[in-house]
């Protein structure tokens, strides 16, 4: 009998990265030369080591995340260039959200219902597409706030963390 099992090429596997931030632990995925996901992680949950970013082709995408990354805690406003995220499968409102909130400046926010309005959609489908936005931070759903409250964000400690990072922008939060 034949195997017609394909054999992993574990040299092609997603190369795992991992920041410890003042925000949290951030750990993301990189293949292809492109950033998959980035998430908030529990600090329990710290890795002991960075895994090497083994692929030529993987080695900019992470030193423009790290660097971006360096610039943002610094206090750069540059938002962090579209093309080395990988969006290949985001449904077309989702890309449309992240379109919105790229135009959001570093410091200061929106409200659901004002992203909403900008989508021609609604303040509770807007907070279910930023439910799963893939990329933490980067692509800023921590700049949408509710009308009266922070409201949501993913990961663990979601308000104290939505808080703590407009508060490291600027933001001058009216509640």
């Amino acid at each position: 009998m034949k195997n017609n099992l394909k054999k992993i090429d574990v040299t092609r596997l997603p190369a795992r990265v991992t920041f410890d931030t003042p925000f949290g632990i951030l750990r993301g995925m990189i293949a292809a030369g492109r950033l998959n996901t980035l998430a908030w992680h529990a600090p329990e949950e710290r890795e002991s080591a960075n895994p090497a970013v083994t692929q030529d082709e993987d080695v900019p995408c992470y030193l423009a995340l790290s660097s971006w990354l360096a610039g943002y805690l610094a206090g750069n406003k540059e938002p962090f260039p579209r093309r080395w995220l990988n969006v290949d499968g985001l449904s077309p409102a989702t890309l449309r959200l992240y379109d919105v909130l790229e135009t959001v400046p570093y410091g200061q926010y929106v409200t659901y219902g004002m992203v909403a309005a900008a989508m021609g959609s609604m303040p509770r489908a807007v907070g279910q597409l930023l439910r799963h936005n893939r990329f933490a931070l980067v692509i800023p759903c921590h700049r949408v706030v509710g009308a009266n409250s922070l409201k949501g964000y993913g990961g663990c400690d979601a308000a104290q963390r939505k808080g703590a990072l407009l508060d490291g922008e600027g933001a001058q939060l009216p509640f």
